[in-house]
């Protein structure tokens, strides 16, 4: 396990221990779940975007008609 200090605005600082009283964890708790969930919704949009170019590329002419 490794250990990284944050410096934060104290406005940042107040709203992650609000966050953190509010679902009754630690703020090193709620800082790590935050992380994780933007790493994860970052993985479904790049995803998402992918899949947008692929259909994109694959079907250019048939979108080229539907857009006339």
């Amino acid at each position: 396990m490794s250990t990284m200090s944050l410096r934060m605005s104290d406005e940042d600082s107040a709203l992650l221990r609000r966050l953190a009283e509010r679902e009754n964890r630690s703020m090193n708790d709620t800082a790590i779940l935050a992380i994780r969930r933007l790493a994860e919704q970052t993985v479904v949009e790049d995803a998402y975007a992918d899949a947008v170019s692929k259909v994109a590329e694959r079907d250019a002419t048939l979108l080229d008609l539907l857009s006339r």
